[in-house]
């Protein structure tokens, strides 16, 4: 079965999950990544990202640090555990400074570890190096 026929005729190809305790933040956010042909939903826990993940299966991760009852870190464990999400990539957002985030351990489980406000350019970069292809090989 071709690749493509995984998807319902005109759903995006790129499916990006923010997660963000702050509503207007991730919202606006996955607002913006619409724009740019992806699907970008927004989830405002630790729990709702794992469900939603296991069920969506997004291409790549947006994940805040800093939330209340699971943080950013206890939610990339619970990604990591499951075999359907443990290989998704994961990007961190933060307000926290070098001194007071992720240890270099805890940084090493990141594809990249942006700090807020978002540096938007550099945010695509990283996305667009997670996009998957949007060819699909035929036949030999």
């Amino acid at each position: 079965m071709p690749f493509s026929s995984l998807f319902a005729q005109g759903q995006k190809l790129y499916r990006i999950l923010i997660v963000d305790d702050y509503t207007a933040a991730a919202d606006g956010l996955a607002e913006l990544l619409n724009c740019f042909d992806i699907d970008a939903r927004a989830v405002y826990s630790g729990a709702e990202a794992v469900r939603v993940s296991r069920e969506w299966l997004p291409h790549l991760v947006i994940l805040d640090l800093c939330m209340p009852a699971m943080n950013g870190m206890e939610t990339l464990c619970s990604l990591r555990s499951h075999p359907l999400t443990a290989p998704i990539p994961v990007v961190a957002i933060t307000a926290w400074d070098n001194k007071i985030g992720p240890s270099g351990n805890e940084r090493a489980q990141f594809a990249a570890i942006l700090m807020k406000p978002l540096p938007l350019e550099y945010l695509l970069t990283i996305i667009e190096g997670y996009r998957p292809t949007k060819t699909v090989a035929g036949p030999a």
